[in-house]
């Protein structure tokens, strides 16, 4: 059974997204569409349950070929948006289908549930300083696991331009010894210092208050 689950591992594994995702609509039609707000729970039982069966299947697949290949690193990113990102998500989804929903059955304005307020100035950059920490903390664990695991590009193997630091020529060759996972590297180190960019600019520029919505 194990072995027919990993030669089929792909097929699984869209299985598994579809759940997922599945999981996500019936749990909103049965909270606000039908109102079974304790069945709709259950739900999100069976989405925590899909990242688990991704999670074992890439690692069978690990342990079986003992190479950390494409699958791998795509199961490893689905699964780092829902650990850092997808509970957010999540949350405001849940609240844009509340409002929608409670409008959609007639309910007066002053009786929904309150709009997430609009940071700006201190509370704005706190909160884009707190995503960039997140961010880049797990830009550094996968980076260092791929390491351990495939180890540092050889100083004699950079290319010799763009010439600079040695940091910064390293990021540019994908810092890890290994084609696929240092494709995957340059791509995430460019949209790390993207990032990087713009938080800085909110730190030095903080965002100035909505007049809009400070004149309602």
């Amino acid at each position: 059974m194990l072995d027919y689950i990993l030669q089929y591992k792909w097929a699984f594994f869209i299985g598994g997204e579809a759940v997922f995702w599945g999981s996500i609509v019936c749990f909103l039609l049965l909270r606000y569409v039908w109102n079974y707000r304790k069945l709709s729970k259950l739900f999100i039982l069976l989405f925590l349950l899909s990242d688990l069966w991704m999670a074992a299947i890439g690692y069978l697949d690990y342990r079986r070929t003992g190479q950390f290949e494409t699958f791998q690193w795509v199961i490893l990113i689905f699964l780092a948006y829902a650990l850092f990102f997808g509970r957010s998500d999540l949350r405001k989804l849940d609240a844009f289908i509340a409002v929608k929903t409670a409008k959609w059955w007639g309910i007066p304005d002053h009786e929904l549930p309150p709009a997430e307020p609009k940071l700006s100035g201190t509370a704005h950059t706190r909160r884009e300083l707190k995503n960039f920490t997140v961010h880049f903390v797990l830009y550094a664990a996968v980076t260092s696991v791929l390491i351990v695991v495939y180890g540092i590009v050889p100083e004699q193997s950079l290319p010799p331009e763009p010439s600079g630091p040695y940091a910064i020529r390293l990021a540019l060759a994908g810092i890890v010894n290994h084609e696929t996972a240092a494709s995957v590297l340059k791509v995430w180190s460019l949209i790390l210092a993207i990032d990087a960019a713009i938080t800085l600019s909110y730190v030095i520029f903080p965002k100035k208050p909505d007049k809009t919505a400070a004149s309602r």
